[in-house]
């Protein structure tokens, strides 16, 4: 396999490497000082990332996005790792399960997260977690929690809300599934992750 770097990947580079260094780092130590990213802020570097053509690089162009190759994405995810979570993360590289969207499930999710409308997250169940998990956790490990937030760290734990109640992963599996926030009603607080500020993982 051929993995010299290509004139126009080198271009990539040097394009996100100015975009970090005069759009990201500059905001870090107000981030991390005060554990929240302003929400103008946010959207000027979606906007921006937008504008330049970083928003949706790992999406196929077809529906939007950049058609980046593995390679080139491996090296944009190099200049962004290079700045904090916090903020790179409104430079949307919305999740590729999206694309097994049909019917007009693409017109309410994949096309409008492909344009930086709509934004999609990830949540899973595991063996064991749930409600009484933290229970247990809080009881036997109360060193992890600090006024009453969670500091996750040994996995994340979440909830689906399936048939209008609260559930844990009763059958031990992974429960996979697509749900509208808004017309499920769900809600999430950030969990207050060790080494993360501010965090983007929450309870569902």
């Amino acid at each position: 396999m051929d993995f010299q770097v290509s004139d126009e990947q080198r271009m990539l580079v040097d394009s996100l490497r100015a975009f970090v260094e005069s759009e990201l780092s500059p905001h870090e130590e107000e981030v991390e000082r005060n554990d929240s990213v302003p929400e103008e802020l946010g959207h000027h570097i979606k906007d921006k990332a937008i504008e330049m053509g970083f928003f949706a690089a790992n999406l196929p162009e077809e529906v939007g996005g950049g058609g980046l190759g593995y390679t080139s994405l491996a090296l944009m995810e190099r200049e962004l790792s290079k700045t904090s979570f916090a903020l790179q993360h409104f430079i949307g590289r919305p999740s590729e399960i999206l694309l097994a969207c049909e019917g007009d499930q693409r017109e309410r999710y994949l096309l409008p997260c492909a344009r930086g409308e709509r934004h999609e997250c990830f949540a899973l169940t595991e063996p064991g977690a749930g409600l009484a998990r933290i229970q247990w956790l809080r009881q036997r490990h109360a060193r992890l929690f600090h006024d009453g937030n969670l500091y996750v760290g040994a996995g994340e734990y979440v909830y689906f809300r399936l048939t209008g109640a609260w559930r844990q992963d009763a059958g031990n599996a992974l429960q996979i599934g697509c749900y509208d926030a808004r017309r499920h009603r769900l809600a999430a607080a950030p969990l207050r992750l060790v080494g993360v500020r501010p965090s983007f993982v929450a309870p569902m």
